[in-house]
């Protein structure tokens, strides 16, 4: 075994204290949370060592890159001196919004190759967004658009051809909201960073493959990962299944019991307004399968849907589950179903 297959055999890092992994921990900047490289296999570490034996990336040399990565990666900024500074830029409108680039793998780590380094990313995204401002934080592009009206939502033109450049470099983009002051800014952008890996891995249905995100759709999940990390201190367990509804709970319970998809069929149910036709169409079934599959639902856990708070209640909790299975990589942790409680007609 050489010595850099025991490093690796033996070094155990982690980019998220609930996620054990193997890999190289590079420090990008001391005042902000450390970043990871992860490894596949002994023989491209080397390589990785003298690739980021400068552990922070160097973005455009533009005073915009100055700018934002004073605000947005140095505790303590000053940061009405650096919105002045933001201000003077050429162009610079009252209003911004951002969006976040990355290099992942499918299941939301961090992709590793020369061509798809922060510095590539944003060589093409120069190119795509000519009139936007682009800066590179250690593994993330931030790509920045002003205007003097509010702006609801970052708006690609050619959706096709930027889709077709996320593939090419095995990278996601995450649209966030907008804000007039750079503290706003850091806040959206913190939220973009952490949820894209996290957006990757439960994102289905008609966003499956997409690689273009919007934050709106995965806040929930971003308020779940908060929780995740307080809640030990809380609740006395970081496991956020406890937030669950025991109703979703027991439909996870039959589904790993019977190989069905209750909790999936009810989840799109519900987020299709309850509309039979519309499930029936996400989930590529016959109508007359959803109806005989929300009758079990009905006999399971009771048929309360009428009530707006139950359904943001079954919602959130088939959200939560999916955060665990998906994410998270393990199984939620329930008792087997007691056989003798269901009943006859299932």
């Amino acid at each position: 075994m050489s010595a850099i297959t025991d490093l690796l055999e033996n070094f155990s890092a982690e980019a998220d204290p609930l996620i054990p992994v193997k890999g190289i921990l590079v420090s990008r900047d001391p005042s902000s949370e450390p970043s990871y490289i992860y490894v596949g296999n002994a023989e491209s570490v080397s390589e990785l060592l003298a690739e980021h034996s400068e552990p922070v990336h160097k973005g455009p040399a533009t005073p915009f890159q100055e700018i934002i990565s004073s605000a947005f990666t140095r505790s303590g900024a000053d940061l009405y001196s650096l919105d002045l500074q933001l201000s003077a830029l050429p162009g610079m409108k009252r209003f911004k919004c951002g969006m976040v680039v990355r290099s992942l793998s499918e299941d939301g780590r961090p992709f590793i190759g020369m061509d798809h380094s922060p510095e590539s990313l944003a060589a093409g995204l120069e190119e795509l967004f000519p009139k936007d401002y682009i800066a590179v934080l250690d593994d993330a592009v931030y790509v920045m658009r002003t205007s003097d009206e509010i702006i609801p939502e970052f708006q690609i033109g050619d959706t096709g051809e930027f889709e077709a450049f996320l593939e090419k470099k095995s990278a996601y983009a995450i649209k966030g909201g907008s804000s007039q002051w750079l503290k706003g800014l850091r806040v959206l952008y913190n939220q973009c960073v952490q949820t894209l890996p996290i957006a990757v891995t439960v994102r289905f249905g008609s966003e499956a493959k997409k690689r273009v995100l919007n934050y709106s759709r995965y806040a929930f999940y971003y308020t779940v990962y908060l929780a995740e990390h307080s809640g030990k201190g809380r609740m006395g367990s970081g496991d956020v299944v406890y937030l669950c509804d025991a109703a979703v709970l027991t439909l996870t319970r039959y589904d790993r019991s019977f190989n069905s998809d209750l909790r999936d069929t009810l989840f799109i149910y519900l987020m299709k307004d309850r509309s039979i036709s519309e499930a029936a169409r996400e989930l590529h079934v016959h109508r007359n399968t959803v109806i005989y599959k929300l009758n079990q639902i009905k006999a399971l856990i009771g048929d309360k849907m009428d009530d707006p708070y139950v359904r943001h209640s079954l919602i959130s909790s088939c959200m939560i589950i999916r955060y665990i299975e998906n994410y998270r990589k393990r199984e939620v942790d329930l008792p087997p179903l007691d056989r003798s409680l269901l009943k006859k007609n299932l």
